[in-house]
Order: C-alpha cells, then structure tokens, then sequence
C-alpha cells in the first residue's frame, strides 16, 4: 500500500479497534515469468480504505480490514 507518498509493507493482523483514514493505492505484483518485476505501482492503481491503529503513528503504521 501507498499512503501519502509513503509505502507500507503487509506485517500482521491485529483485533485493535480501528478509525478510518483515508484512500491509499494498491500495488501490483508480477513475480511469474520472463519479464518479472515484482512489486510495483500501476500508472492507476487500485484504490484501498486505510485506518489508523491506536497508539501507532499512521506515519508508521497502517491498516486495511480483510473482507
């Protein structure tokens, strides 16, 4: 995910009550194949609803709910 210009990496799940944040970009993968390039940021990306955690910075951390 990409929020704010900053990137955030998948670390774990948590029962923390949550308050929603805002709108962050989605990354792509493509890691089969020839042409592989891993992680990377589409020209226009999917969307994701973020929320912030209590007692951690959104500077730092990030979360997105599992449907």
């Amino acid at each position: 995910m990409r929020f704010e210009g900053t990137v955030y990496l998948e670390g774990g799940s948590t029962t923390r009550d949550a308050v929603s944040l805002g709108q962050g970009e989605e990354s792509s993968c493509a890691d089969v194949g020839r042409d592989a390039v891993g992680t990377y940021f589409a020209d226009d990306p999917g969307q994701v609803a973020l929320w912030s955690l209590g007692g951690f910075d959104p500077a730092h951390v990030v979360a997105v709910r599992e449907p």
